[in-house]
């Protein structure tokens, strides 16, 4: 796993691909790296599920509060449910702070959805610090002929 996650991290030129090795080093060796999320505001698009739900989960035992978007409710519902029952009187990930979840349906195709999940992110947190963008759709065509109105 170290070998592809930190394989992927240099692929993508991540400037946190030494910390990825570093942390997996110390894992193998008996210990753990503390990276505290505590007092960090998050907004994950595509949280309901696979690797948003994943990274939601983990964000929020590190000690963020988090703001998951999805198309559906159904899953959107059950996902904050989950990850905010693991997170009720438990402490995080070393000594962190539990943070909290919430989460909004909207499609991220859709600016006025958008703008949606941020007004009730600053609603529910009063800011943003990460933004993960893990929502996505596939257009096919020619990049120089997608315009806004097909993208949206």
């Amino acid at each position: 796993m170290r070998c592809t996650t930190l394989g992927l991290a240099r692929r993508l030129h991540w400037p946190l691909a030494g910390a990825i090795h570093r942390r997996d080093r110390a894992r193998v060796q008996g210990q753990t790296m503390d990276i505290s999320l505590s007092g960090r505001t998050a907004i994950i698009t595509g949280g309901s599920k696979g690797l948003g739900r994943a990274i939601a989960a983990e964000f929020v035992a590190s000690g963020a509060d988090v703001m998951i978007c999805a198309r559906g409710r159904e899953a959107l519902e059950k996902t904050v449910a989950a990850i905010g029952a693991q997170a009720a009187g438990q402490t995080g990930l070393g000594n962190n702070t539990r943070g909290h979840i919430k989460g909004v349906v909207a499609d991220v195709g859709k600016a006025k959805d958008i703008q949606a999940v941020f007004d009730e992110t600053m609603a529910a947190f009063g800011k943003v610090d990460i933004v993960v963008n893990n929502a996505g759709v596939l257009r096919i065509g020619a990049f120089e002929a997608l315009t806004d109105d097909i993208l949206q």
